[in-house]
């Protein structure tokens, strides 16, 4: 892949040793897709893929951690997927012990990395199904093209995190 100069020195380690792994691995994923560089990406904000708090996921929060260490910040404040509870969807006792109790344990401490990293607000969590959320997006296009909504769904949180990209 062909790489600027700072990009290059972003690989070379030059502000730090994670930068360094996050450009190597979306060099990587450039190769795999026969990219020939990098794009910048222009958008006010951003959309990042993971939003729930699964205690399964703990590389998901590992890595998170290892950014935020390393004073890594998004480039654009971002929104993510919905939630997996929701207090205004109707759920059983049964339904809330199992979600609260064993699957989304580490709901709030993923929240909190999300802020750091440069969630929108706290409340910037997407609608809840696909179908709902093509309407939103074009509401969004049509409505309020300031924001040039750009979301790379490859890239996810390298995206977020060197706001750049090379599917555009």
């Amino acid at each position: 892949m062909i790489l600027t100069k700072e990009q290059e020195a972003i690989l070379n380690g030059e502000k730090g040793e994670t930068l360094a792994k996050v450009m190597k691995t979306l060099v990587m994923y450039g190769e795999a897709f026969e990219a020939e560089k990098l794009v910048p990406i222009t958008s006010k904000y951003n959309h990042l893929v993971t939003s729930f708090g699964l205690k399964v996921m703990s590389p998901v929060y590992d890595l998170m951690q290892q950014l935020l260490d390393a004073g890594v910040s998004s480039g654009q404040k971002f929104s993510v997927d919905p939630r997996p509870i929701d207090k205004n969807v109707p759920a059983n006792f049964l339904q809330n012990f199992v979600f609260n109790k064993f699957m989304y344990t580490k709901q709030d401490f993923y929240e909190k990395q999300l802020v750091e990293l440069g969630l929108m607000n706290k409340d910037a969590f997407t609608l809840t199904n696909s179908a709902t959320a093509f309407f939103y997006i074009k509401y969004l296009t049509e409505h309020l093209m300031r924001f040039a909504v750009i979301t790379c769904y490859r890239c996810c949180i390298i995206t977020c995190v060197y706001s750049e990209c090379y599917h555009s």
